[in-house]
């Protein structure tokens, strides 16, 4: 279960993020981390900070830990693709994308 203080760090974090203000952002996801490493909103929006960083190893490393921890998610393993593919990791790339289209297309059924 996520914390109210867990919680309030990822409110600042987006807000942060809307201001275009990423270092910080990316600070305040880091500590709500911290607190509680499995924090899912938490790893995927970071994850996302950080590509948009360039920070592309820590991106694929806090993506792989969000889709470990949530195998089932269709965002986890697109955004992983996206990320292999910019770091010219085509086959993990491609490997990517081929779950995410079959949980997308599970999802539908």
């Amino acid at each position: 279960m996520t914390t109210d203080s867990t919680k309030n760090l990822f409110r600042e974090a987006m807000k942060f993020f809307r201001e275009n203000n990423l270092q910080q952002a990316i600070a305040k996801l880091e500590t709500a981390l911290e607190q509680e490493p499995e924090f899912l909103d938490g790893l995927e929006a970071l994850g996302q900070m950080y590509f948009k960083a360039q920070r592309l190893d820590d991106a694929i490393r806090v993506t792989e830990k969000f889709s470990a921890l949530s195998p089932n998610a269709v965002m986890a393993h697109t955004n992983l693709s996206r990320l292999y593919q910019k770091k010219g990791m085509i086959k993990e790339a491609e490997d990517e994308l081929a779950k995410a289209r079959l949980l997308s297309s599970n999802n539908r059924k």
